[in-house]
C-alpha cells in the first residue's frame, strides 16, 4: 500500500512537471519590446480616427478594429505624469493610435504594422530566445505627424513609448542621444505597476527599475569590447540589426539603470553627463547591474517597503530570476503580505518560476504549497482573473493539460510580464 501510494505520487509529480514545464515555455516569452521607428508601413489603408482626447493626448483607432478604449483611455494619463516627472511637461497633445497588433521588424529602425494575437513575434534570435515588438514610436517628418502606436493596451508599454515621444519632442530631428540612453531610460521608467488609487482618484505609474529580462540575458552571455563599443555608438537615425536593437535595449537598461541607482534622486541629464560611454566604464556598471548580491539587496529592500503598490512592482518579472535566494525572498515576502494585489503577484511569479524549474534547495512542490493555497483563496478582483486562478489551480494539480495552463497564465500576464 505505502510502495504503491509513493509510486502514485511520484508520478503525479513528474506529471505535474511535465506539465507546467510545456505551459511556461508556450506562454513563456523572452519579453515585450517597444522600438524607436524611423520607418513604418501600415498593414491597412483604413485611416486613423479620434477614439478619446484629453488636454495632453489625443488617441486614435482604426475603424472596426478590436479595439477596448476604454482599456487605453484609463492608462494614458497616468503614463502622461509619470513621464512628464521625469522629462518635464509635453509640449503639445501626444498622439497616441491603438491597434490589436504588433510589429514586424525588417531592421533595429523599420517595421510594418501587423494584425493578430502573434503578430510582432520574433523567435530564434541569438542568445535571448523569442521577444514580441507591441508597441513603437516614429517621430513626425516626412511619414507624417507620427506619433506613439501601441498594440496592446499595456501601461508599461505606455510608459516607454511616451518617453521616446517626449524625447523626440525636445530634441527634435536633430537626433541628439544615443540610443542606448534613449532605451535604457524608457525601460527604467517603464518597469513598474500600475496601481489605483485608494481614494477614488487617478491610478498612479510605480516605477521599480529592476528589468529581469535584460538582467537574465546580460548575466548569461559575454559582450566583447568591439561589441559593446558598437552598440553604445548606435543612434536612432544609424542603420542597424534587429539583433543590435534588442541587445541596445538590454545595455542600455542596466547602464542607466547604474546611473539611476547611484543617484536616484538626480536628474536624467545628471545621469548622461556621468556616463563616460566607453567599454570599460559600461562594463563596470554593466556588472554592478546584475551583480547577485546587488539585485536581492534591490528587491528584499522593495518588498519591505510600507507602500503595498512598491512591493507589487518588485515581485513583478522577479519569476525571470528566480534563484533559490530570491525564491525565498519572495516565499517570505508571501506569507506576511496583506494587500491583495501585491499577494497575487508574488504568488503567480512563484508558481512562474516553479514553472522554470528553479526550486533548487527548497524544496520544488512543498514551496509551492504556500502560493497554490492563495490561489484557493482568489486574490483577484476581475472575474476573468478569478476563473484564470482557478484553472491555473487545476493544472498545478494535474486535472488540466498545458494547454489551459498556458491559457490561464496569459490571462494572468500583468501579473509577470515586464
Amino acid at each position: 500500500m505505502g510502495r504503491c501510494g509513493l509510486d502514485a505520487g511520484y508520478l503525479w509529480y513528474l506529471l505535474m512537471e511535465r506539465a507546467v514545464r510545456s505551459a511556461w515555455n508556450r506562454v513563456r516569452l523572452g519579453g515585450a519590446l517597444g522600438v524607436c521607428l524611423l520607418g513604418f508601413a501600415l498593414s491597412s489603408c483604413s485611416s486613423w480616427v479620434v477614439a478619446a482626447s484629453s488636454e495632453d493626448w489625443t488617441l486614435y483607432v482604426k475603424p472596426g478594429g478590436n479595439v477596448d478604449v476604454g482599456s487605453f483611455e484609463s492608462m494614458l494619463d497616468p503614463a502622461v505624469t509619470a513621464v512628464e516627472a521625469v522629462l518635464g511637461p509635453f509640449e503639445g497633445s501626444v498622439r497616441v493610435h491603438a491597434w490589436d497588433g504588433g510589429v514586424e521588424l525588417s531592421s533595429g529602425n523599420r517595421g510594418r504594422m501587423a494584425e493578430g494575437e502573434d503578430a510582432g513575434l520574433i523567435e530564434d534570435l541569438p542568445n535571448v530566445g523569442t521577444a514580441r515588438v507591441r508597441a513603437f514610436h516614429v517621430r513626425s517628418g516626412g511619414l507624417g505627424p507620427g506619433g506613439v502606436f501601441l498594440g496592446e493596451a499595456t501601461p508599461g508599454a505606455a510608459v516607454h513609448e511616451l518617453i521616446h515621444a517626449r524625447l523626440a519632442e525636445m530634441y527634435g530631428p536633430r537626433d541628439t542621444l544615443p540610443l542606448w540612453f534613449e532605451e535604457g531610460l524608457a525601460q527604467v521608467v517603464a518597469d513598474g505597476v500600475l496601481a489605483e488609487s485608494r481614494d477614488g482618484g487617478l491610478a498612479t505609474w510605480v516605477r521599480d527599475g529592476l528589468c529581469a529580462w535584460p538582467l537574465s540575458v546580460l548575466r548569461e552571455q559575454t559582450i566583447e569590447d568591439g561589441e559593446l563599443e558598437a552598440l553604445l555608438a548606435i543612434r536612432v537615425s544609424d542603420s542597424h540589426s534587429v539583433e543590435d536593437n534588442l541587445m541596445v535595449h538590454f545595455v542600455g537598461w542596466a547602464l542607466v539603470f547604474d546611473l539611476y541607482r547611484e543617484d536616484p534622486e538626480g536628474s536624467w541629464r545628471t545621469w548622461l553627463a556621468r556616463m563616460e560611454a566607453n567599454p570599460e566604464d559600461a562594463r563596470m556598471r554593466i556588472n554592478r547591474s546584475v551583480d547577485e548580491s546587488m539585485v536581492r539587496l534591490w528587491i528584499k529592500a522593495r518588498l519591505d517597503d510600507e507602500r503595498p503598490e512598491a512591493r507589487q512592482a518588485a515581485a513583478r518579472g522577479t519569476w525571470r530570476i528566480g534563484d533559490p535566494v530570491t525564491l525565498q525572498l519572495l516565499s517570505s515576502a508571501l506569507r506576511k503580505e496583506k494587500d491583495m494585489a501585491a499577494k497575487a503577484t508574488l504568488t503567480i511569479n512563484i508558481l512562474a518560476s516553479a514553472g522554470e524549474g528553479r526550486f533548487a534547495g527548497m524544496g520544488r512542490w512543498n514551496g509551492l504549497r504556500l502560493p497554490l493555497k492563495i490561489l484557493r483563496e482568489e486574490p483577484f478582483t476581475d472575474p476573468l482573473e478569478r476563473a484564470a486562478a482557478r484553472q491555473l489551480l487545476a493544472g498545478y494539480q494535474g486535472l488540466l493539460g498545458s494547454e489551459e495552463i498556458a491559457e490561464a497564465f496569459t490571462v494572468l500576464a500583468r501579473y509577470w510580464q515586464e
